[in-house]
Formats: structure tokens, sequence, C-alpha cells
């Protein structure tokens, strides 16, 4: 009689991709619980959203270098970050899985993003950019998280997004 397990596969994440994970959605989650009363962080946060879930859907490195991977990378679509991202995407197999490279093409308001719009005015991002740019970031970021899910990567999606008290 043959006994059926939970199948495991040798590329879950690792600690510092399910932090990314994790951090990808709360962004969003918080971008979202913003948007009417602070647009600018609503905006800022938003752009993290894609940021963490593109990295986490890289192959696993030993932990020590994923933080100089994810330097690398850094935090805009720009055109260094697309370069580098292109590098880590070439060295690692698995990441063809996924489509992590060029989302300011498929979602130009990305363009729009970078981490220092934190700093403008308070008027300087509107409720309807804001909702833009976090419908775009959720839209990415929901694709690669289902993605990892599919392939069996996140064992479950609850444990990510819980907050401990």
């Amino acid at each position: 009689m043959y006994e059926l397990t939970p199948m495991s596969w040798a590329h879950e994440l690792s600690a510092t991709q399910a932090a990314l994970v994790s951090a990808a959605l709360r962004h969003l989650d918080d971008a979202r619980t913003l948007l009417a009363a602070s647009p600018v962080q609503a905006a800022y946060l938003a752009g993290y959203g894609p940021e963490c879930a593109r990295k986490a859907a890289l192959a696993r490195w030993p932990d020590r270098d994923e933080g100089v991977r994810n330097r690398a990378i850094g935090h805009r679509f720009d055109q260094p970050s697309e370069t580098a991202l292109q590098w880590f995407c070439d060295l690692d197999p698995l990441a063809s899985r996924y489509t992590l490279l060029d989302w300011r093409a498929s979602e130009p308001v990305l363009n729009e993003w970078r981490e220092d719009i934190r700093y403008g005015r308070s008027d300087s991002v509107t409720v309807r950019k804001a909702r833009r740019l976090l419908d775009a970031a959720e839209r990415l970021t929901t694709a690669t998280v289902a993605q990892l899910w599919a392939d069996g990567r996140i064992d479950s999606l609850g444990s990510l997004v819980e907050v401990k008290a």
C-alpha cells in the first residue's frame, strides 16, 4: 500500500525570501489602508511590494549573500536595477519560471516610483496617482506570490501575513 506524503521541493524559500514575501504583502496592505489619508505614504509603500516580491522569486542563496544580491538589484525599477536583476536571472534557471523583468513596460506607472517619494510635499502625490501605483503594484506582487505558491515554494500564505501580537 502506498502512503501519500506531502511533496517537498528543494527550492523552498529561505528565511530571507519568506520575509521579503511577507514584507511585500504587508506593504501593499498598509498602502491600501493609507490611500485616502496619506497618498504620498501609500505610493511610497506600494512600490516596495513588487520590489520585494521579485527579489523573493530569485533562487535561494546562502543567507549571508542574499543581502548583497538584494542591494545590487536595489529598490527601483530603472535600468541599473533591471541590468542587475537580468544578471541574477541569467544565473538562476528557476527565475525563468517567473516574469520578473521589465515591469515598467507592463506597468508604466512604475516609472514614477522612487524610494525617495516619501520626502515629497504632502500634495505631491494625488489619491488617483497613488491608487494607480498601488493597483499596478498589487497586480505584479499578487501574480508573483501566486506563482511562488503554485510552485510549492510557499508553504502557507497565512503565516506570511499574520500579525503576531
